[in-house]
């Protein structure tokens, strides 16, 4: 049995009228699209802000206003926390988690923290460096 290539199985699928006459073995763009110079183009930009936060100082809820619905938090501890895993912060309002970077033994940035129009309730959890854990709500009226 002789082995055909490529091109000899399309001549042939062609002369039996299974194909187009016409075959391309070459690959082209679908379309080109042309941008004129003076064409617009919008991008629609997420509002964020960055906010420097002391926490752990008392035991009260800590309330902010941000008009933004992205928030950098910069947070510095007034109690010393564990060296590892030592922060978490969970928006309850839409469940986002966010990641905490430790800046120094106590401070620390969040990375940016998506939040709902309205009252965002935020729970900041650290763990101190004698084991007792310490919970600290934030809430965040956004969009106002």
């Amino acid at each position: 049995m002789k082995t055909k290539n490529l091109n000899e199985l399309l001549a042939e699928s062609v002369k039996r009228n299974k194909l187009p006459a016409v075959i391309l073995n070459e690959r082209s763009l679908a379309s080109i699209v042309t941008v004129s110079e003076n064409a617009e183009t919008t991008v629609k930009k997420k509002s964020q802000q960055k906010i420097k936060l002391q926490i752990f100082c008392d035991t009260e809820n800590l309330k902010l206003n941000s008009a933004e619905n992205l928030v950098m938090l910069e947070l510095s501890s007034c109690l010393a926390l564990q060296d590892k895993q030592q922060l978490w912060l969970k928006n309850l309002t839409n469940g986002f988690k966010a990641q905490i970077f430790k800046i120094s033994s106590e401070k620390f940035k969040t990375d940016f923290i998506q939040l709902n129009k309205g009252m965002n309730k935020v729970l900041l959890e650290g763990i101190l460096k004698d084991g007792q854990k310490i919970v600290q709500t934030l809430e965040i009226l956004s969009g106002s």
